[in-house]
């Protein structure tokens, strides 16, 4: 069945390997973006009954409600938000811009509240739908070197979700998601910025020097396939033996990490069971 899908961070990327593929399954499609003179206009032209963009800078709760709206108005509903917009920098904690870690904040962490917060009561006033967000493998509680205000901002974000999902009324029918990407071929991957190394940790020796290396020369995943998986994901109906909301790590690197972080706390927790026991 066609389903009305509204999707944030389209111009490229994920975003638009979502449009793509919702597309591509007959579903009408809202693409949102900062800039629409930046969609490709043959995707446009070849779906001109099905696809709408609409401009948005998420980090702007005016636009996100008004873009909201005009979807509705050009569909009649949304059935699926896909709150996928996102940004990031690369570079060690110490020596990472105020400037930049506050931007990552802004666009990572309350871009995607803001679209969240707004698409609440228009799917309580529709009668349900779900919202979808793109979070990332460091998203459940872990981080990596070079990603510290990134993964800051996609924990906090999952940890709002929890609560969100926790205090909604089952009666508004309202389904909250989470995808966990690893890494994936993208050009918006391309485009990530990096803050360049300065001493102590440009040196040869150093940690981080061998870790810039590793990852520049790292095997990143097929992102068609990841939003072909997060569409198909989307639209199956969770067993209802599954805990709300609903998780999906994609990407080998991804599964392998997410493995590793919760071996670690179930080892971290029984190294220190007896300690903690005597604060009972």
């Amino acid at each position: 069945m066609s389903k009305v899908i509204f999707i944030t961070g389209s111009s490229s990327g994920l975003g638009l390997e979502l449009v793509k593929a919702a597309l591509s399954q007959g579903h009408r499609v809202a693409a949102t973006l900062r800039q629409p003179k930046d969609f490709p206009q043959s995707l446009l032209t070849e779906h001109a009954d099905s696809l709408k963009t609409f401009p948005l800078d998420v980090t702007n709760k005016d636009q996100v409600d008004s873009a909201l709206k005009a979807t509705v108005e050009a569909f009649g509903k949304i059935d699926i938000i896909v709150n996928n917009a996102g940004w990031t920098v690369m570079g060690e904690f110490e020596t990472m811009p105020e400037d930049l870690a506050r931007k990552q904040f802004e666009t990572v962490f309350w871009g995607t509240i803001n679209v969240l917060k707004e698409s609440i009561p228009l799917l309580r006033k529709q009668g349900g739908g779900k919202i979808v967000t793109v979070s990332s493998m460091v998203g459940l509680g872990g981080g990596l070197p070079l990603l510290s205000f990134f993964a800051a901002a996609k924990s906090g974000v999952e940890a709002v979700i929890d609560s969100v999902q926790a205090e909604m009324s089952p009666d508004w029918n309202i389904e909250l998601r989470v995808v966990e990407p690893g890494g994936f071929k993208t050009e918006a991957m391309n485009k990530a910025g990096f803050v360049p190394p300065v001493a102590p940790y440009n040196a040869p020796d150093h940690p981080m020097t061998h870790f810039r290396n590793s990852f520049a020369g790292g095997t990143l995943g097929d992102a068609s396939k990841a939003a072909q998986t997060i569409l198909k994901f989307s639209s199956l109906e969770a067993s209802p033996d599954v805990a709300k909301p609903a998780r999906l790590v994609i990407g080998q690197d991804g599964i392998g990490y997410v493995d590793a972080r919760l071996d670690g706390l179930k080892k971290q927790l029984a190294a220190w069971k007896d300690l903690a026991a005597e604060a009972s």
